[in-house]
């Protein structure tokens, strides 16, 4: 009679998420924005804050871009963004 085999299970590998990186926020980041050229990671609530600046500032000059946004970091966590008044 043949000897029963005992497969391993694979181990899932637990998927490491990053934090959202403006200051004081524990949330999972769930989008990557550039500004500035550079890349950050933030989560949806962040994000909706950014994009009603964008929204903002498009409704003064007619057009804007994130790239019309100053951002403020302090090791690297994001303190505060504000449109740049051209």
């Amino acid at each position: 009679m043949p000897r029963k085999v005992k497969r391993r299970r694979r181990r899932r590998r637990k998927v490491k998420s990053e934090p959202c990186q403006y200051t004081s926020c524990n949330r999972v980041a769930e989008v990557f924005v550039e500004i500035g050229g550079r890349r950050y990671h933030i989560c949806i609530h962040h994000y909706m804050e950014i994009v009603k600046k964008v929204q903002l500032l498009a409704t003064k000059k007619g057009e804007a871009s994130m790239e019309d946004l100053k951002v403020y970091t302090r090791r690297r966590k994001i303190t505060k963004v504000i449109p740049i008044e051209a």
